[in-house]
């Protein structure tokens, strides 16, 4: 699903977007398919991301949560992260970028 990015609510995800195609950093996800996500999440989103988190590859999972910390505000990585540390099948500790 792709979004308006004029829409004031992702232009900070397309500029993350922008980054990492130009510095041609190295995703096994490719820029093109990470997804379309607002700075500020709200709970439902980032429930919905906890709870298919363990469905993609332990690899994917560090390459989305990085990209997350880039384009989420504080708040709601530190959220997305006590999600996901909640959801009992996915292991925080190993998967947690290291920046």
């Amino acid at each position: 699903m792709s979004f308006d990015y004029d829409d004031p609510i992702f232009l900070k995800c397309r500029d993350v977007k922008k980054e990492i195609q130009d510095n041609k950093y190295k995703f096994n996800i490719s820029y093109e398919d990470l997804p379309d996500v607002p700075e500020e999440a709200g709970e439902e989103l980032i429930e919905f991301i906890a709870e298919n988190f363990r469905f993609i590859s332990l690899t994917d999972q560090r390459d989305l949560l990085s990209y997350m910390l880039f384009v989420m505000n504080n708040e709601s990585f530190e959220d997305l992260v006590a999600a996901l540390g909640n959801a009992g099948d996915v292991d925080i500790d190993e998967l947690f970028p290291i920046c």
